[in-house]
């Protein structure tokens, strides 16, 4: 597996996002004025649902720390953490430095970075096999992840370029108008989970799917209970767009919940893989 070092940054980070992540999910309507650029209480809470999901993809990676089984998991915060920072760059002149909350949000993606940087390098140095026992991955799982990378792909482009006016800004699938940074930086992660998903559409068996799916459960609950806690927001018949960006959420969680239970016995039997 990476090093220790490595370990270390993954479980700081996964405490960073989780301490983040509760205040921007839990007190949205105040942080919103707080935050790092210019958002709704409802962003502001979507975005709080990524940092705790993040925090449970950090936290399951440094808990099993099996390069064989987390990839996924790491990749996808290795992305987000370069995506999201590339997003502050590029609108730096409209991030807002004057609140711990902001303070906070960024420490938290500089931290991220640091563990990629960490990662990466010991990845190419260390070279880990991702090599690993398991069942084979069944025809019905593999085309579901082909599309799933697929559609996410599909708004990571979209996202990336939107332009001022367009459906991304002017609530035509999130149910309110946004500035081209929130638009990023949903796009930044899109992309993220999209690119961490595609290795798994050739893997071998699905033993690496098995972290990757109980930590993405953990990402989708708080963004749904998000939508759900603003669903008067929302106007499925003016703007059917808004029942993509729900029912998306929906099928992603029921899918990978019922994989889960249905291949429990596999995942028990993944955790107790010799490393």
């Amino acid at each position: 597996m990476l090093s220790s070092t490595s370990r270390t940054l993954t479980r700081l980070s996964a405490i960073s996002y989780l301490l983040v992540g509760a205040v921007l999910f839990l007190a949205p309507g105040w942080a919103s004025g707080q935050f790092a650029w210019n958002v709704s209480s409802f962003v502001v809470m979507t975005i709080g649902g990524w940092c705790l999901g993040n925090a449970a993809f950090a936290w399951q990676s440094a808990r099993l720390w099996r390069w064989s089984l987390v990839y996924p998991s790491l990749i996808y915060l290795w992305l987000f953490g370069f995506f999201e920072a590339a997003v502050l760059v590029a609108f730096r002149d409209r991030v807002n430095v004057g609140s711990m909350v902001a303070l906070g949000y960024m420490a938290t993606i500089g931290i991220n970075v640091l563990m990629a940087l960490v990662g990466l390098i010991d990845l190419l140095r260390i070279r880990p096999s991702i090599k690993v026992d398991g069942m084979p991955v069944p025809a019905y799982v593999r085309g579901l992840t082909i599309f799933f990378t697929i559609n996410l792909s599909i708004l990571a482009l979209g996202g990336l370029l939107a332009t001022a006016g367009g459906l991304s800004t002017e609530a035509g699938i999130f149910p309110e108008p946004l500035t081209l940074f929130s638009v990023r930086a949903f796009a930044a992660f899109f992309a993220a989970i999209g690119l961490s998903a595609l290795p798994l559409t050739w893997a071998r068996n699905l033993t690496p799917m098995f972290s990757y799916g109980l930590a993405g459960l953990v990402l989708v609950i708080p963004i749904l209970i998000a939508a759900f806690v603003n669903l008067d927001k929302f106007d499925f018949s003016g703007r059917p767009g808004g029942i993509l960006y729900v029912g998306s959420y929906l099928f992603t969680l029921i899918a990978t919940a019922w994989g889960l239970w249905h291949y429990r016995s596999r995942l028990d039997q993944t955790e107790r893989v010799p490393g």
